[in-house]
């Protein structure tokens, strides 16, 4: 289950001050099952099917976040 695995992150992580960004991939995703991931700790969630644009939009918004090396930004 996604959602219990998440628990388990946030909560081994918890300690840690960078924490892991975590991407819900669902088939359902209604409004509730939106406001459950991220109560659960998810930081974003992408319905199935998955399209090209929404994934590639998705992680240049993430990667916009986070705090990337040098090297690894001119990639992007």
């Amino acid at each position: 289950d996604g959602l219990s695995a998440v628990q388990e992150l946030r909560k081994r992580e918890a300690h840690l001050a960078e924490k892991a960004t975590v991407i819900l991939v669902t088939s359902d995703a209604s409004a509730q099952d939106i406001k459950q991931a991220l109560e659960h700790g998810c930081n974003e969630l992408l319905p199935k099917p998955l399209n090209r644009s929404s994934l590639q939009a998705l992680v240049k918004r993430v990667i916009g976040e986070l705090e990337l090396a040098p090297e690894i930004q001119t990639l992007y």
